[in-house]
């Protein structure tokens, strides 16, 4: 059995679907994992696997028939049973069952065949991408990432989701379909008491009008903060977004180097639903300006270095004049992000326990 060289990874575990409470959905969680194998010419490898809490690193070999078990010990946690198995077809998918105990969890891991050691580097290496994560219900806002693609293959995201948590992870690039890249997401967010994400992420390699050329689904799941009073949640992710061309110039990123464009911003409370809508012009300098009268004290501003906006508004609260921020980007062009429709941009705010959405149309 052949087994192709290369670097693989993959989540371990299947997809949350049970409707239990916080604590079945954090154990969960902690009980899946994410695999990565570094596979050599003479069918040996190294390996990395997160699981329950543990980054295990460990060596194996794959038989002539394409099969590989090792046992790993834990201190103080029952040791793990790695079993891997190369199919042998395109495109070099590697199954296997990682087994705690009497916990058996499948995975599948399939291989970025790109390597800039060799000169084999990914095609959309140097490119950048703005990307919102948009969640179910209306509580919360709307987290946002960039997106860059190194010459490996390894995507890297950096942003926020809509409670403010820092989002910031990695993972190579795999060719899982015809019509789409993947990049397979199992991270901590921060700390693992912030909570975790998981799921993937598509890169389609022909953007359908309008669509934009990321999609995919996440889950993100969040502890408890007794601090801030917040109560534990398993939301439903649904990325969208497309490469961030910087406007040259001049030019300005919504209506080209002709008249400025108008813009419409909306800020709503996941609270109680309280909306701020202020218009704006677009113009050429990329400097965005709110058309008077401006509503809440509302201030925008804008990066064309990355696409990012950000901006402060202020509401009553408790009889007292509270300055919000607020924060997130715009897209190149408009994208169709589900479940919100066609947008140029969003993001969310976040203030104590209190937080909305922010949309750019």
């Amino acid at each position: 059995m052949v087994v192709a060289p290369g670097f693989y990874n993959g989540r371990v575990g299947e997809w949350y679907s049970g409707n239990g409470n916080a604590a079945d959905q954090v154990s969960f969680f902690n009980g899946h994992g994410f695999l990565n194998l570094n596979v050599t010419a003479d069918r040996k490898y190294s390996a990395t696997l997160r699981f329950e809490g543990q980054s295990l690193r460990f060596k194996g070999g794959f038989a002539q028939n394409g099969y590989s078990e090792l046992w790993i010990p834990r201190k103080g946690k029952p040791g793990l049973i790695i079993r891997l198995t190369s199919t042998g077809g395109a495109p070099g998918e590697i199954v296997g069952q990682v087994i705690s105990g009497a916990r058996q969890l499948e995975f599948s891991v399939l291989p970025s065949v790109y390597d800039a050691k060799f000169g084999n580097n990914h095609p959309l290496v140097g490119r950048r991408y703005t990307m919102l994560l948009p969640t179910a219900g209306a509580d919360l806002g709307h987290g946002y990432s960039t997106m860059s693609v190194a010459a490996n293959g390894t995507a890297k995201f950096v942003g926020k989701f809509a409670d403010g948590t820092k989002l910031t992870m990695s993972s190579r690039i795999v060719n899982a379909r015809n019509d789409a890249w993947v990049v397979p997401i199992h991270s901590s967010l921060s700390t693992n008491a912030s909570g975790m994400v998981w799921g993937d992420i598509d890169i389609y390699k022909v953007e359908a009008s309008g669509s934009g050329v990321l999609g995919g689904y996440l889950q993100w799941l969040r502890p408890a903060n007794w601090k801030l009073s917040q109560g534990a949640f398993l939301k439903d992710v649904y990325p969208a977004g497309q490469r961030y061309m910087p406007p040259q110039k001049g030019i300005s990123l919504l209506s080209g180097p002709m008249a400025p464009s108008s813009f419409v911003l909306t800020i709503i409370s996941g609270f109680d639903s309280h909306q701020f809508v202020q218009s704006g012009i677009w113009p050429s300098s990329n400097k965005p300006m709110l058309t008077t009268p401006v509503s809440g004290g509302m201030t925008v501003q804008f990066s064309a270095a990355n696409g990012l906006l950000k901006g402060s508004f202020t509401r009553v609260i408790n009889g007292k004049f509270v300055k919000i921020a607020y924060e997130g980007l715009v897209f190149t062009a408009p994208v169709s992000t589900p479940p919100l429709g066609t947008l140029r941009g969003g993001g969310f705010f976040s203030k104590g326990n209190w937080g909305g959405t922010y949309t750019l149309e």
